[in-house]
């Protein structure tokens, strides 16, 4: 089997309201939540890519006189041999790039605990004041192409020697040794962890990332009455997610995701001018004139908040090594 199954993927869900007095409800929640794991993208061919290498072959048989003849005759057969498959050569893909799958993390689905509580509270005039904290973490969601084959920091002090084939009197004289018989390429590939694959080995849908929500909402409604309705809701809250690795060398750090808003009001209402037949102002039986002046209202929807995170993203590569700093998350 390509990985390992998860059997602990219980979600309990439990939530409770408890009526202080007639006027003061206190409500709470907490539930787990799971997702698809990142195997089911396999059935679906999304992860194919990363599991056929040696099991599929692709064979071409070109026509050199442009049409005039077949290339060949169904009746004869394919004309070349087709291959034995699969492949299970290890040596398949030295020299370029692959993916790699950790089996015993693969098959775990992310999932998302959320808690909250709430505070309800009913005032004079028709009026609802409610707080409430609001709490989502998000635990091993899966992101691909985390860069494994990256160059150990320890080695930048070798500075420009990185760039020099392996074979150098340079590299020779530092005594750089040969990671396997017959390899010729530069100081920093022999380097690599796996130097084999001077293209790269990336993970695919490692299921390592966080995400964490803290919100504490407050919000005053006035249901209908005397032609006024109103909600007025302000928000604030703090979103922290893991930020893109750059490699196994660099500590991952949580920064603020794109969407990320600390603060938000939003105003809405609407009231019913007092004007026109049965109102406090300008009541006559006149049909025309009631037409024009009554059935009027004000309403309006405005929303303010905080601006969006500014990413501040450097490249330093002074030694010629695919080193790159990590993206820096200025605040809102």
């Amino acid at each position: 089997r390509l990985f390992d199954g998860y059997y602990k993927a219980l979600g309990p869900r439990v939530g409770i309201a408890y009526a202080w007095n007639p006027k003061t409800v206190v409500r709470a929640y907490y539930g787990i939540i799971y997702a698809d794991n990142a195997a089911a993208d396999i059935g679906s061919g999304i992860g194919l890519g990363a599991y056929n290498t040696g099991w599929t072959t692709t064979l071409a048989q070109p026509n050199t006189t442009s049409g005039v003849y077949p290339a060949f005759n169904w009746n004869n057969g394919w004309p070349t041999a087709l291959p034995n498959l699969p492949t299970v050569n290890p040596a398949l893909q030295n020299g370029s790039s692959i993916t790699y799958a950790d089996p015993k993390t693969f098959g775990r689905p992310a999932y998302a605990e959320d808690v909250g509580f709430s505070l309800s509270r009913e005032l004079p005039l028709g009026l609802l004041l409610e707080t409430a904290y609001i709490g989502n973490f998000t635990h091993h969601l899966a992101r691909s192409g985390v860069p494994l084959n990256v160059l150990n920091p320890k080695y930048l002090s070798l500075g420009f020697l990185l760039s020099q084939n392996i074979n150098s009197p340079q590299a020779i004289t530092a005594g750089i040794p040969s990671p396997y018989p017959g390899f010729n390429g530069t100081v920093q590939t022999a380097l690599l962890p796996y130097p084999q694959y001077p293209g790269g080995v990336s993970t695919y849908y490692s299921p390592n990332w966080n995400s964490f929500y803290h919100g504490w909402e407050t919000k005053l409604q006035k249901r209908f009455g005397n032609g006024l309705s109103m909600l007025v809701d302000y928000t604030v809250s703090k979103n922290l997610a893991s930020a893109q690795a750059v490699s196994a060398y660099y500590p991952r750090i949580n920064n603020f995701p794109a969407l990320d808003r600390p603060w938000q009001l939003a105003l809405s209402y609407s009231y019913d001018l007092p004007f026109g037949r049965g109102k406090r102002f300008l009541n006559t039986s006149n049909p025309f004139v009631a037409a024009v002046v009554g059935g009027w209202s004000v309403a309006g929807i405005q929303d303010y908040e905080a601006g969006l995170p500014i990413n501040l993203s450097a490249w330093g590569n002074p030694t010629g090594a695919p080193i790159r700093t990590p993206a820096v998350t200025c605040g809102n």
